[in-house]
């Protein structure tokens, strides 16, 4: 042993300036994982037990405070628990949020619950539903599209208060557009009328207000039609023979 080294606690020479001799430090280092594989000194794993223990159920790998991983998350369940009333309801019946990151969260309310409060926070403040409509209007006239977009909504609401299907009626317009199907006029804004049958609800067509008036005095009985055009051809052959 030389004048510079000192004797460990074990009895083999080290280093008098070091705690521990050369064999001790390396049984005993800070910077070696439980498999015995280097890691980091300010991490409790290294890199591959470090991966090993944060694996999902489905075997990717997850971030250590998830409890599954993202591919998993993306998977939505058949059903949902609503937190208010904590009924199950089929995972269709939650829309998805508007501001979500991506768009791809649901809501944590079902739709008639959130008409349900909708209608009574109309109720229970009115002056705000007023001021929100009054602000909708205002951006409506500064934007044609955003106006656009609130009549077809609009006309959307009218026709399944009636019972109709909007896009079949849409397709419908697309494809004739705002004619009258009795006149062929094109309808105006204000004379547009969507004819369907009462009895069974069944959409027929588009027509001007005035052709749409005049089937409904007449109870829509085409022997009631027959018996008007019957009248007129008289009445018109009569007053050619006078």
């Amino acid at each position: 042993m030389n004048a510079w080294q000192d004797l460990c606690t074990c009895g083999q020479p080290k280093n008098r300036y070091a705690i521990e001799c050369q064999i001790c430090h390396l049984a005993n280092r800070s910077d070696i994982c439980v498999c015995g594989k280097t890691k980091y000194k300010n991490k409790q794993l290294c890199r591959e037990c470090n991966h090993t223990r944060n694996l999902c159920g489905c075997g990717l790998t997850k971030d250590k405070r998830s409890l599954v991983c993202t591919v998993c998350r993306s998977k939505e369940p058949a059903e949902k628990k609503y937190r208010g009333c904590q009924r199950i309801f089929s995972i269709e019946t939650f829309s998805f949020r508007p501001g979500s990151n991506g768009g791809h969260k649901r809501r944590s309310r079902c739709k008639s619950c959130e008409s349900e409060e909708a209608k009574q926070h109309h109720i229970n403040f009115p002056e705000k539903r007023q001021a929100i409509k009054a602000a909708s209007l205002a951006r409506q006239k500064i934007d044609p599209i955003r106006s656009a977009k609130a009549q077809k909504a609009q006309w959307r609401r009218q026709w399944r208060k009636l019972g109709l299907n909007p896009d079949e009626i849409f397709a419908y317009i697309e494809n004739r557009g705002w004619v009258c199907a009795i006149c062929k006029q094109e309808v105006g804004y204000r004379t547009r009328a969507v004819d369907h049958d009462h009895r069974t609800g069944k959409f027929r067509g588009i027509l001007c207000s005035s052709c749409n008036l005049a089937l409904g005095l007449f109870k829509d009985d085409p022997k009631l039609l027959d018996a008007a055009i019957k009248y007129l051809q008289v009445v018109e052959n009569t007053a050619n023979i006078i």
